[in-house]
């Protein structure tokens, strides 16, 4: 399901894990990566530094 869940909001992203055959292993980190990629598509006219801010930062959960 969390597979699923990627490949529906961050198409490129599970395209890489899956030609490495590794798409399965998102489920263990499906809570973190999810928040960041709704985190950076809200910030869709950010510069690379607050995009980088925003990944040093993690996010609370």
């Amino acid at each position: 399901m969390a597979a699923r869940k990627l490949r529906t909001i961050e198409p490129r992203y599970y395209n890489i894990l899956y030609n490495n055959r590794i798409e399965m292993l998102y489920i263990y980190v499906d809570p973190i990566i999810t928040a960041l990629i709704i985190k950076l598509k809200g910030k869709h006219n950010a510069t690379l530094e607050e995009k980088i801010e925003i990944l040093e930062g993690g996010i609370d959960l």
